[in-house]
């Protein structure tokens, strides 16, 4: 690991099962691609755990509710503008 990596503070039975990814570096879009997708271009990640089987909305309700941990803006798929949760 590149950094060191620290799980949120929570209820064990609110965090699911966690995956490391190992950090590296990827190709980021196309130089093909539609015109917010290129040029294509080297990207570098750090390591990052992220959830070995999907996390349900009423699971992430769950967990926002119970943590008080503040829920992301998100985008409207019919407006593109984005909205708070």
């Amino acid at each position: 690991m590149d950094a060191k990596i620290r799980l949120p503070l929570m209820p064990v039975d609110l965090l699911p099962e966690l995956a490391l990814v190992p950090s590296g570096d990827f190709t980021m879009g196309s130089d093909d691609a539609d015109e917010d997708e290129r040029p294509a271009h080297r990207v570098h990640l750090d390591d990052f755990l992220i959830a070995v089987h999907p996390v349900m909305q009423i699971e992430y309700e769950r967990f926002v509710h119970d943590t008080g941990h503040r829920a992301p803006a998100h985008r409207c798929a019919d407006q593109g503008r984005a909205t708070a949760s």
